[in-house]
């Protein structure tokens, strides 16, 4: 270091790239062995920090391995070295704003490397490892500079046994642990078949039969029951709190409704349930969940579908409350229960608007139908999201465009719903509408509210996809009572 920075007065880049490998088990592994392999890796970059403290070095690019990342057996020293290394890199480029900490796990190497000696590459092979050829790995190094990159990445092909779960249920007991919590908070939805794998998430299975459930068999279009969007939010609220239960769901974000789920004949179905929790840098769990079901087409290979996406904002703590202003305006406009659901298909359960009405300060204002029959089978069950709130601000939404447009949409995208109440207790609530009308899209944000100005949650960004086809002059002259 003394002799470049007497020569040139300056280091680019700097490759730590040292490594000793000496594979056993723990139990039969001398101390000064371990910190001999764990030195190189620790104390050599803590050497070349060092020795740079005072120069402007670039980019620092660390030799780590697939070892480092997800463990192996016989090599506590070497995976714990290269793990350190890392986090190391990781807090050198966060403490030094626009240099590079570039952390590479390799796979094993094939033709150069400590993998190529004795039976390793028969071990690779058997353990369904493929060695990385020197002429796919060395242009990962200037790829990674000449692209920005700063962070870890695992560069290799097939990891075989590295990725494979130690455990079916990826170290759970599902029936003891999961489900109980499940029972345990009343929760309506019957989550089965639950496992957990390190790298992909939770999976379950929820089967529902529409002849039971009130929120499928009174959300039937054209004859045939199809899942509510909102008992979709709900279905991953719950999901996302199994993995969490110390944290309270603030919020849902990015829901896209990307297919109906539909339940045809009448007959029970499973849908399948993907959670996948990350860790924010403000504590918050953000929880990317999926619902799918898998098709049956005859002479076809069954083939899985996705219906519903979008991810979970989990939450310590109290949820903060918020109050608003009530709006003491007197309707000028609206349309009532009966015409309403003279053409939305909506069952009992959820024919949630008693009247929608516009008031004299142009607000619109969807009033909830009280009370309302069970939406579900467990008259005691709780809800993490609200979900017939959620709906009210939906139905006031369809409500104005159908006035506007003459047409009726169905759920499509929702930008964030925010929840800071789910349970009304009883009180009188109301959907505040604000539409976004353009020329091109047509979006939504809306509040529940109490008539004491205590806000349950927001909607935001809510569009919807328009079924074809326009309804009957003398239906639609009603719903325009809202929007003239």
């Amino acid at each position: 270091m003394d002799n470049i920075r007497a020569e040139s007065g300056r280091i680019d880049v700097i490759l730590h790239a040292a490594g000793l490998e000496r594979s056993r088990s723990l139990d039969r592994k001398p101390v000064e062995e371990f910190d001999l392999v764990f030195r190189v890796k620790a104390d050599g970059l803590f050497n070349l920090l060092a020795a740079t403290r005072d120069m402007d070095v670039k980019a620092i690019v660390g030799f780590s391995s697939v070892a480092g990342r997800f463990g192996n057996a016989g090599q506590a020293d070497y995976s714990s070295g290269n793990d350190f290394m890392c986090k190391a890199l990781s807090w050198w480029a966060a403490s030094r704003p626009g240099s590079l900490g570039i952390a590479l796990d390799w796979t094993a190497w094939g033709g150069i490397g400590m993998a190529t000696r004795g039976s390793v590459p028969e071990i690779m092979k058997r353990a369904g490892i493929d060695m990385l050829s020197p002429a796919e790995g060395l242009p990962v190094i200037r790829h990674a500079l000449l692209a920005g990159f700063s962070g870890e990445a695992v560069v290799g092909h097939k990891l075989g046994i590295l990725l494979a779960p130690f455990d079916e249920d990826g170290g759970i007991d599902p029936d003891g642990n999961l489900l109980a919590r499940a029972r345990a908070r009343a929760l309506p939805l019957p989550f089965d078949k639950v496992s957990f794998d390190l790298h992909q998430g939770m999976t379950a299975e929820i089967r529902l039969d529409p002849k039971v459930e009130p929120f499928l068999y009174d959300h039937a279009i054209d004859g045939i029951p199809v899942l509510p969007g909102v008992m979709g939010l709900e279905i991953f609220a719950e999901a996302a709190w199994l993995l969490a239960p110390l944290h309270r769901v603030a919020a849902l974000e990015n829901v896209r409704f990307l297919a109906p789920m539909k339940y045809y004949r009448h007959e029970p179905r499973s849908m399948i349930v993907r959670a996948r929790p990350l860790l924010g840098a403000d504590g918050r769990v953000r929880v990317h969940t999926t619902l799918s079901s898998v098709q049956v087409v005859v002479g076809r290979e069954p083939e899985e579908k996705l219906h519903f996406a979008g991810v979970v904002v989990l939450e310590q703590g109290d949820g903060p409350g918020a109050r608003t202003a009530v709006d003491s305006a007197g309707p000028v406009g609206g349309i009532g229960h009966d015409d309403i659901y003279r053409v939305y298909f909506h069952g009992p359960a959820y024919r949630v608007l008693e009247m929608v009405n516009r008031l004299s300060s142009g607000k619109v204002v969807g009033t909830m139908r009280t009370p309302l029959p069970a939406d579900t089978t467990n008259p005691d069950s709780t809800s993490m999201v609200g979900p017939r709130m959620v709906e009210l601000c939906f139905q006031t939404a369809g409500v104005w465009e159908i006035g506007q447009t003459g047409q009726m949409g169905l759920p499509a995208v929702v930008d964030r719903v925010t929840v800071f109440d789910p349970t009304p207790n009883g009180k009188l609530v109301v959907a505040e509408l604000q539409p976004h009308p353009s020329e091109d899209a047509l979006s939504f944000d809306a509040r529940v509210r109490d008539d004491e100005g205590k806000v349950y949650l927001t909607v935001q960004g809510y569009r919807t996809s328009r079924i074809p086809g326009g309804l009957p002059d003398e239906a639609v002259g009603r719903f325009r009572g809202v929007i003239d």
